[in-house]
């Protein structure tokens, strides 16, 4: 029997094994604190399933199925952390599922197994599987629709045309930057011979499935009109591009790979069968989805204004070079450098956060409500929101639910207000000042509550830094601080010469 094997029922094990590990690590952070984006989630879907709708359109960048799925969640089974975030855990746990599928329609068992290995330690995919955004739902439901092509154009069994469509329009109801995938398949469909399907067909499911995006033309134009709100003044730059489609999360294995089936295929030449070759069909389907949705947003990116090259809006792409990377490690080395992988994958994965975000609100919003009760401040929350720097957004009276929307979770007793950071330069009416100043005649303090965006564990964040001098001006000085994880309680009261 050969070395490869042997082995290969013990690489079917230890992935099982990392797999399991990597679930288990986030079922551990499921209770955790919501950070700001999930809270945003919380409160557009509190109210009434029309109320829902109408938050979505007006403040989020993503279709509204995740949301209404959310708000029929919360109202069978309670509003807790775990409902709110469970869905994007088992979603997570299809994604393991459909992508080892996926893997097996181009590689041997061995092949896919290393793939869903590098999958388990590509934290930028798998830190949205305890997250409570829609990222999670819309990368199965792509990689779903991925999967039923390819098998739809091997044999033509209408059945998985019915699966390619629905999961196309679950993908844009979910995302509508995922809308960048369906060019890359007609272009990797163009590229297939001996197609049991029909372009005509193909391409007709493809255009139907976009239809579900003239049902959510007004939500697409705010959208636009916002486009601030949801991208980066600078361009993305080489070291951003390379990083993003070259992890070292995938450069690393793989060159471990390719050494250490050099040596052992030089060391044992006799004893090693000829390396698995993928087809060129493999290759082409990680290369185009892979990168070619990522290569439209960066060209996008570059000659706009705004940017939107940022690993959370290219999450569509990024699962296929964990494919490529996988495809080429079997292709390099026989079964001995398949352990580095899975080594190599078992110990990323366990490192993995239970979150791509930490925000201890709730134990924050608890400590400050005991400094409420004691000393009865003003509250002043600044959740460090982009909109937040739009201030004739920020001042329309209309939109103060949602720059307090944190308050839908995690209440804050007394009376709580949002304010700008520069909230003296902008002061025209004297809403700011004027408050400041019949606070130190009522000896009354103020409270901050105050979100750290840069470093969750910096004690003095930039933000608190500004507001603490621009309470000094005023009179006020800082008498308690403490810190949360992405989080600072602050107190200011009135000095002693005032």
């Amino acid at each position: 029997m050969r070395a490869g094997a042997r082995l290969d029922p013990l690489l079917s094990y230890l992935t099982i094994v990392v797999v399991a590990a990597v679930v288990g690590h986030m079922l551990t952070g499921l209770e955790r604190s919501l950070w700001i984006d999930e809270l945003i989630t919380y409160w557009v879907s509190a109210d009434s399933f029309s109320a829902t709708l109408d938050r979505v359109a007006e403040y989020q960048a993503q279709g509204p199925l995740y949301f209404l799925l959310i708000w029929g969640m919360r109202h069978c089974f309670g509003e807790s952390e775990i409902v709110q975030r469970i869905p994007s855990l088992f979603a997570g746990i299809g994604i393991f599922v459909v992508a080892y599928r996926l893997a097996r329609l181009f590689v041997d068992r061995s092949g896919a197994e290393i793939c869903v290995l590098l999958l388990a330690g590509a934290s930028s995919i798998t830190g949205v599987f305890t997250s409570s955004r829609p990222y999670a739902l819309a990368i199965l439901a792509s990689l779903l629709a991925t999967y039923s092509l390819v098998r739809w154009i091997r044999c033509g069994k209408i059945q998985y045309q019915i699966i390619y469509f629905l999961s196309l329009v679950s993908m844009l109801a979910l995302h509508f930057l995922f809308a960048a995938l369906i060019p890359a398949h007609a272009l990797y469909v163009l590229g297939i011979k001996g197609r049991q399907a029909s372009l005509v067909n193909i391409f007709g499911t493809m255009g139907a499935s976009l239809l579900v995006l003239t049902v959510q033309m007004s939500q697409l134009l705010t959208t636009y009109s916002r486009q601030g709100a949801y991208s980066f003044v600078e361009a993305p730059n080489l070291a951003m591009v390379v990083g993003v489609a070259l992890p070292l999360q995938l450069l690393v294995p793989l060159l471990g790979a390719a050494v250490v089936g050099l040596i052992w295929t030089a060391l044992y030449y006799r004893q090693v069968s000829r390396p698995w070759t993928f087809s060129s069909d493999g290759i082409r389907l990680t290369l185009v989805l892979g990168y070619g949705p990522m290569l439209a947003i960066l060209a996008v990116s570059l000659c706009g204004k705004t940017s939107i090259f940022w690993d959370r809006y290219l999450l569509m792409s990024l699962i296929y070079p964990v494919f490529l990377a996988g495809f080429c490690m079997r292709a390099l080395c026989p079964a001995p450098a398949a352990w580095c992988i899975a080594a190599f994958g078992a110990v990323t994965a366990l490192q993995i956060p239970v979150g791509n975000r930490l925000e201890y609100w709730r134990e924050a919003n608890t400590y400050a409500n005991e400094i409420i009760a004691r000393d009865k401040p003003l509250t002043i929350v600044w959740m460090g929101l982009v909109e937040q720097e739009d201030l004739t957004w920020f001042r329309n009276p209309k939109h103060e639910a949602y720059f307090l929307s944190l308050l839908a979770k995690y209440p804050l007793a007394g009376e709580v207000q949002s304010w700008p950071q520069q909230f003296d330069a902008v002061d025209f009416d004297g809403q700011y000042i004027g408050r400041l100043e019949l606070l130190k005649t009522e000896k009354r303090p103020v409270l901050l509550v105050i979100r750290n965006i840069f470093d969750p564990y910096l004690y003095m964040p930039p933000a608190l830094e500004r507001f603490k001098d621009r309470f000094a001006r005023h009179g006020f000085e800082e008498r308690l601080r403490r810190c949360f994880v992405g989080i600072c309680v602050a107190e200011f009261k009135v000095g002693e010469t005032h």
